[in-house]
């Protein structure tokens, strides 16, 4: 069912005009008092056959909105948005009932158009912008709605306090409503260095118990030792530790077990990312895949597979690094193939993990058990 809602201001505009004419001094002075001070608070549009005008009205709070050129009749397209009410010739009252747009046509007496009015009902963000400005109080962060959706944009200096302006926005309206327009002011990039190693489990405990674990560097002519004794049945991951709280460098433990044919180093990449954004890294290959389609038809997909490495960099306060890592460690595994038809497909050992850790600049952190 289709219906236009018109309301008729005719009788009314007839009263007021005859009361204001009627009206004593005081009386004419105290409706001009009143008349400024709505003026004041409310919004003026200019109306005209040739061009739309726009308001925003906030879900749930009304407004009145003062026109340009006196009408005689409003049409509403969509009540179910926003409910319209004429108060004088050149004003109506307008209430937003449900986010979206809708629009309004101004008559005049003789049924020409006055002029039309888009309304956009919005979500009332001005308590969210108060909440982000008391939280984030030296970003520049503007708050605004487009479509029902919060819209974020303007600058915040590091991105811990755009972050921070996004997720009290996803508070306000749920993560799927918020457009995150934040600029970085200052741009923040991160260097990981990074060491892809493999050693040898049983290998690693012998590192202790056939070498003595006695090693002396040129740094000083430090010297490091571990008691065979008290090797660590863990294996390698708490050796190196062990080497490392004896004040030796990542670089230099691995090159120690490089040396004994302990380990082997299977990638060295250095990745560079801007707080807040991912970098990845692959090195190994794509391995074709066949799959069947419903026509019958095979395709091919590639699976990747080698060494691999996202990591998402957070610049914090006080020089400290957030960081999001997730290594990989693939290979092809013949014994544990399938066939399709005629096509062998092989199977995949796969070793993943993913963590989080804060560091400052120049500390290193280990991962064992890929």
């Amino acid at each position: 069912m289709f219906g236009l809602f018109i309301y008729r201001v005719m009788t009314r505009l007839r009263v007021l005009r005859a009361v204001a004419v009627a009206s004593s001094l005081a009386a004419a002075a105290m409706l001009a008092l009143g008349a400024s001070a709505a003026r004041a608070d409310n919004d003026v549009v200019y109306v005209s056959s040739t061009k739309n005008a726009s308001i925003k009205v906030a879900k749930g709070k009304p407004k009145t909105i003062i026109t340009s050129a006196a009408f005689y009749q409003i049409v509403i397209g969509d009540p179910e948005i926003a409910n319209v009410n004429p108060l004088t010739d050149k004003s109506f009252y307008v209430l937003g009932n449900n986010l979206g747009t809708t629009g309004i046509a101004l008559f005049d007496e003789k049924k020409q158009l006055v002029g039309t009015v888009d309304i956009e009902v919005t979500l009332d963000t001005d308590q969210l912008a108060s909440t982000i400005r008391a939280s984030v109080p030296d970003a520049r962060i503007k708050v605004g709605s487009a479509n029902g959706r919060v819209v974020l944009s303007g600058e915040a200096d590091d991105a811990v306090a755009a972050e921070k302006a996004n997720k009290i926005a996803t508070r306000f309206s749920g993560a799927e409503e918020v457009i995150n327009s934040v600029n970085i002011s200052s741009s923040q990039q991160v260097q990981l260095n990074v060491r892809f190693v493999e050693i040898n489990r049983q290998a690693g405990q012998d590192l202790g118990a056939k070498y003595a674990a006695n090693f002396a560097y040129g740094l000083g002519g430090r010297d490091v030792s571990i008691d065979p004794g008290t090797v660590p049945a863990a294996g390698t991951g708490e050796i190196i530790g062990r080497l490392l709280s004896n004040g030796v460098s990542i670089d230099i433990a691995i090159k120690a077990l490089e040396e004994r044919g302990l380990a082997r180093r299977l990638a060295e990449p250095n990745l560079i990312a801007r707080s807040g954004q991912t970098a990845s890294f692959l090195a190994g290959g794509e391995f074709p895949i066949p799959v069947s389609e419903d026509n019958g038809k095979i395709s091919v997909s590639y699976k990747k597979y080698g060494v691999s490495l996202d990591f998402t960099p957070t610049v914090l306060k006080d020089g400290l690094v957030s960081l999001d890592i997730a290594p990989e460690v693939s290979s092809i595994d013949a014994s544990a193939s399938y066939n399709i038809g005629t096509i062998s497909v092989p199977g995949f050992i796969v070793r993943r993990a993913r963590t989080s850790v804060d560091l400052k600049n120049g500390q290193s952190f280990m991962i064992a058990g890929l």
